[in-house]
């Protein structure tokens, strides 16, 4: 639930930034994104 509730609010940059994405495509990826730069970090 944590993973969901970041991803959508990075959701949100990230939708403006790439535009046409549909919101579930956007959330898994957001979410993947979180995963990354947790992991980066």
């Amino acid at each position: 639930m944590t993973e969901g509730a970041a991803a959508a609010e990075n959701g949100d940059g990230g939708e403006s930034a790439e535009g046409g994405i549909p919101k579930q495509q956007s959330v898994d990826e957001a979410a993947e994104r979180e995963a990354t730069d947790h992991a980066r970090r």
